[in-house]
């Protein structure tokens, strides 16, 4: 990624212009260091060539591109602050941490570009190709036969914080109460009396029963429904799922949990089919709390 970003930097100044993330891409096309991107591009009959110049092209007029929109709320970013650069480099980080990895590569740069919020993501989705796909089309490189796969969860770099631009995030923090959960055989008895799930940032925390601990969370509200991912925290499992939100109703289904889950165990539905979690959580008002519910109990009747 060094030398990456060297070239990177000499580019932005040929152009005359602040170094961007649109001129690490088009560093990372140019080197071929970003197949996943290759391979969709050509599922999507997108021209490398083209895509490679518009970028390029992006990347000297990146003060004119991707204006807020009333859709959009408001305007990404333009030029990459030493602090957003730093933010980078640290998903990058988040990637290969997760992915364990011992070294930082192209392929954790690449998922630290295409993450929510980002004008790379942007960009891609313009010219045809969704950062949804990119993802999963790079661990089916990094995590195909004949490699072998590290013990760890694939998840993409954390969310922003929930003051950026993912909406779906927004509207989740806080507190939750679990009303209905159905397991994966089909169980549904097995709801917690208790159980709450706290969304704070890109994390749920979950006391008075389920998991336990912490879970770190990834959406994408690009889809519909949301896709979401899931990674408990501590533990060697992640799991792939769909969300709805409306008003103080939230809905999840989760696929089978993996060391390195596949694309294909994300639910098609949201509802209950075999080898699913099915939840509905009601968001809990300020001033609620739960009370256990008490076990039945046979009281013998007086004769």
């Amino acid at each position: 990624p060094n030398s990456l970003t060297c070239i990177a930097a000499e580019t932005a100044k040929k152009d005359d212009k602040p170094l961007n993330s649109l001129h690490l891409l088009a560093a990372l096309l140019r080197d071929g260091s970003a197949p996943a991107i290759n391979e969709v591009a050509d599922q999507k009959n997108v021209s490398m060539k083209d895509l490679i110049q518009h970028c390029e092209d992006g990347a000297r007029v990146l003060d004119r591109m991707f204006k807020a929109t009333p859709d959009d709320g408001a305007a990404i970013p333009q030029n990459t602050s030493a602090e957003q650069w730093k933010e980078l480099l640290a998903n990058a980080e988040f990637s290969a941490k997760q992915w364990k990895d011992d070294y930082l590569g192209t392929e954790h740069l690449l998922m630290a570009l295409i993450a929510d919020g980002t004008v790379t993501k942007r960009f891609l989705k313009d010219q045809g190709i969704e950062a949804a796909d990119v993802r999963d089309m790079q661990i089916r490189i990094c995590f195909s036969p004949g490699r072998d796969a590290p013990i760890a969860e694939i998840s993409e770099p954390p969310v922003k914080a929930a003051s950026q631009s993912n909406k779906t995030l927004q509207q989740l923090q806080g507190k939750w109460r679990l009303t209905r959960q159905i397991a994966a055989d089909g169980d549904e008895s097995i709801t917690p009396a208790a159980a709450v799930w706290e969304f704070k940032g890109d994390r749920i925390i979950v006391r008075g029963g389920g998991p336990g601990g912490a879970m770190m969370i990834q959406i994408d509200e690009s889809r519909a429904p949301a896709h979401i991912e899931i990674v408990i925290e501590g533990e060697q499992e992640s799991g792939l799922g769909l969300l709805s939100a409306e008003g103080d109703k939230l809905i999840l289904c989760i696929g089978k949990s993996d060391d390195v889950p596949v694309p294909e165990s994300r639910p098609e539905k949201l509802q209950w089919v075999s080898g699913v979690w099915y939840m509905e959580l009601t968001r809990m008002k300020p001033s609620e709390t739960i009370v256990p519910m008490k076990p039945n109990i046979d009281i013998p009747m007086a004769h």
